[in-house]
């Protein structure tokens, strides 16, 4: 399951450092809260970025971070460039649970966390809510062929990022490490296409950063198409990674998100 177990349920499959895993998602905290919240990491990142989210939230959420293949602790696998892939393994993790579920998803996590809503929603398994954080809407997205990525392309757009120190970027053991992963990704969000909206009927939610080279804020209002309950866009201090640069407010809006579309849903379900 993509939980705690519950009572007369198998638990997840694998283990690491005390940590429940299965194939895509790790549990990055301590289970058992009544609401999951899974986090889909930008290109190049695993899961893991979202670790000091879970006592942020001191057992609110159950906290659930996705990693790709190819790191971390699925590096002995081969890494993927097929977006629908990606969505349908988390499709299949989190449909072993029934608890309502939160979706947040940064850059290119944006991107597979719309995918993931409207996957489960056509399940008749829609998530509560679906934020999304530091990526242009689908159909604004600047359309790009798949190319191969050089590192010094891979370089400069990590500079471009911003967040990444220049001697990290010319440290050759990392390069080795984190461009492969970052190549696939990019490769992943080159092929992913959306020239129209679908529309959602949940709540969605996104957040921008003001000084985003990226995921422009003036650009961000496009995802009002992407739900029949719109929540807007709140934009927080910082440039692509201002997740990490204002974590804690920005973990406090996703949580206030979170339960409000949860009371909101329970008096509906009480109609």
């Amino acid at each position: 399951q993509a939980h705690g177990a519950s009572a007369g349920s198998d638990p997840p499959i694998g283990s690491s450092g005390g940590r429940r895993r299965m194939s895509c998602l790790t549990l990055l905290g301590p289970a058992g809260a009544p609401t999951r919240l899974v986090c889909l990491p930008h290109a190049g990142a695993s899961g893991d970025v979202y670790a000091a989210w879970s006592g942020d939230l001191a057992g609110a959420l159950e906290v659930w971070g996705a990693t790709p293949a190819g790191r971390r602790h699925r590096s002995g696998e081969p890494l993927n460039v097929d977006p629908g892939r990606l969505v349908d393994e988390v499709v299949a993790e989190v449909t072993t649970d029934s608890r309502p579920l939160v979706v947040f998803g940064h850059s290119m996590g944006a991107l597979i966390g719309y995918e993931l809503s409207l996957a489960l929603s056509t399940q008749g398994r829609p998530p509560t809510a679906l934020v999304v954080s530091g990526c242009p809407p689908p159909h604004v997205r600047t359309a790009r062929a798949s190319r191969d990525y050089s590192d010094d392309e891979l370089a400069a757009t990590l500079v471009d990022w911003g967040g990444t120190e220049q001697q990290l970027i010319e440290d050759a053991d990392l390069r080795r490490l984190t461009f492969p992963p970052l190549r696939a990704d990019l490769t992943l969000c080159d092929r992913y296409r959306r020239d129209h909206p679908v529309a959602l009927d949940l709540p969605l939610a996104v957040l921008a950063g003001r000084s985003d080279p990226v995921a422009p804020a003036d650009q961000m209002a496009g995802w009002a198409a992407y739900s029949n309950d719109f929540r807007g866009v709140t934009q927080f201090r910082g440039g692509h990674f201002f997740v990490t640069e204002q974590r804690r407010r920005v973990v406090d809006h996703v949580a206030d998100l979170a339960m409000h579309a949860l009371t909101a849903g329970r008096r509906r379900h009480e109609r």
